[in-house]
C-alpha cells in the first residue's frame, strides 16, 4: 500500500483525493498547504492528516502529488527528492532550464519516479490517433483560451503552447533543426498570441499557435503523413481520419475520387469521423504513476519528456524576443 501525500489544498486536491480513494493500491495519508485552515477542511472530509509542515507530510508519505503548480513548487520538489519520495508534478513543472536540470539530478540520485502531469497525453482522441501515426510530415496545432486575469503575467508559451510541444515531441522521433517564432502583445504587456514553426532533422515541420485572448476555447491538432492525415479535437475528444485507399469496398459513402496518376487505377480519399470512448484522463495519469512505482517502470510522461518540451519552449521564447510585435 503506497502512502500518498497531497501538496496544495485546492479544487484539484479534491479531484485527486476522490481518485485516490478509488485505487486499492494506495491510501491518502495527508495533505499540506501553507494555509493550514484549508488543509484541515480537506483532510476532515477525506479522513487524512492535515500536516502543519511540509516535512511532516514527507515523513509520513511514500509519494507526493502536487495538486496545482505554485511559485514555490521547485523548492518543495527539491525537498521531496532529497527525502527520496516519488513525485507527480503539474505543469509548468519548472520555470527555468537550470531548475529542470537540478530536479533531474536529484531524481537520479534518489532513484525515485518523477511523473509530469500532462493529461492531453491521455486524451482518448489523441490516443486513438497516436498508434496510427507513422513518420508525420507536417503538424499544425491551435490552442486558444479566453482572457483570464490569473494568467496575464505568465508567458503564453509555457502556459499554453508547451502542452502541444509535448504532444508533438512524443510523435516526432527526431531532433529539432530550426526554430522560428513571432509574438504579439495585444492586451497584456507579455505576448497574448504566439506562432512558432519548428523544423526537425528528419524533415517534419510543426506549426504551432497559442492564443489566450480568443472568443472561444480550442485545442486542435492536424497531422499529415504519407497517404493520410488526422484531425484531433482535444476539447471535444473527437477524431477525423482522412486516408488514401485503392478501393472503397463497394461503398462510396464519405469517399472522394482523386487522380492517382495511372489511368487503370483509381484512388479514394476516405473520411472517417470517430468519437472515441471517453476515459478519465486524470485518473489514467494517476493510475500509471502508481503503476510506475509498483512495477519500477518509467512513468508515461517522465521528467526527461518535460525537460525536452521546456527546452523547446524556451528556444521559442528566445526567438520571440527578437521578433516581437507590439500592437498600437
Amino acid at each position: 500500500m503506497i502512502k500518498i501525500g497531497l501538496f496544495g489544498a485546492c479544487n484539484n486536491s479534491k479531484i485527486y483525493a476522490n481518485l485516490l480513494k478509488q485505487n486499492s493500491n494506495v491510501t491518502l495519508i495527508g495533505i499540506f498547504d501553507e494555509d493550514l485552515t484549508l488543509s484541515k477542511v480537506i483532510s476532515k472530509f477525506y479522513n487524512c492528516i492535515a500536516c502543519a509542515s511540509y516535512q511532516i507530510l514527507l515523513d509520513i508519505s511514500d509519494a507526493i502529488i502536487f495538486a496545482s503548480p505554485r511559485n514555490e513548487q521547485f523548492e518543495y520538489a527539491k525537498q521531496t527528492l532529497k527525502a527520496q519520495k516519488h513525485l507527480l508534478l503539474r505543469r509548468p513543472f519548472c520555470k527555468k532550464i537550470t531548475e529542470a536540470k537540478e530536479l533531474i539530478k536529484f531524481g537520479e540520485e534518489a532513484a525515485v519516479k518523477i511523473a509530469i502531469g500532462q493529461t492531453d497525453r491521455f486524451n482518448q482522441a489523441f490516443i486513438e490517433v497516436q498508434n496510427k501515426i507513422n513518420n508525420p510530415l507536417f503538424i499544425e496545432t491551435h490552442r486558444c483560451t479566453g482572457l483570464q486575469n490569473n494568467t496575464k503575467d505568465i508567458n503564453v508559451v509555457t502556459d499554453l503552447m508547451v502542452h502541444d510541444i509535448d504532444l508533438i515531441l512524443s510523435l516526432v522521433k527526431s531532433n529539432v533543426k530550426k526554430v522560428f517564432a513571432n509574438g504579439v502583445a495585444v492586451v497584456n504587456k507579455k505576448n497574448d498570441i504566439v506562432n512558432a514553426r519548428v523544423e526537425f532533422e528528419n524533415g517534419c515541420i510543426a506549426n504551432l499557435t497559442a492564443n489566450r485572448i480568443a472568443l472561444k476555447p480550442a485545442q486542435k491538432m492536424t497531422i499529415f503523413q504519407k497517404d493520410a492525415y488526422f484531425n484531433i479535437n482535444l476539447l471535444r475528444r473527437s477524431t477525423q481520419t482522412i486516408h488514401l485507399i485503392k478501393s472503397t469496398n463497394g461503398s462510396q459513402e464519405s469517399a472522394y475520387t482523386v487522380e492517382s496518376g495511372s489511368p487503370t487505377e483509381k484512388k479514394y480519399l476516405y473520411n472517417n469521423i470517430n468519437n472515441p470512448i471517453e476515459i478519465n484522463a486524470l485518473q489514467q495519469e494517476l493510475s500509471l504513476f502508481i503503476k510506475s512505482i509498483l512495477q519500477n517502470i518509467d512513468p508515461p510522461v517522465s521528467i526527461f519528456d518535460a525537460y525536452d518540451a521546456l527546452d523547446l519552449a524556451h528556444q521559442i521564447i528566445k526567438k520571440i524576443k527578437n521578433n516581437s510585435i507590439v500592437a498600437l
